[in-house]
């Protein structure tokens, strides 16, 4: 889902149990409309696509390690 609606909201994930009830919920940071790629894993999942734009910037490419178990992230940028 998106951390707010609009055009400047990020996508944020979330795990929830049986009844619904949110477990934890992790905020990418990525755009929401610029998401390029999701890597599926056994224990984590990957999200790459940049940062909102901010006016006269490059948005940031991102690398987004989500833990399926805990929602603890890990960000990397793509300019390197």
């Amino acid at each position: 889902f998106t951390s707010k609606p609009g055009m400047n909201g990020t996508i944020v994930v979330a795990r929830v149990d049986t009844d619904g009830k949110i477990i934890w919920k992790a905020d990418t940071g990525i755009d929401r409309f610029l998401l390029s790629q999701i890597l599926p894993g056994a224990s984590s999942i990957a999200f790459i696509g940049p940062r909102p734009q901010e006016p006269n910037k490059l948005s940031e490419p991102l690398l987004v390690i989500v833990e399926s178990g805990t929602g603890k992230t890990s960000t990397s940028t793509l300019w390197k």
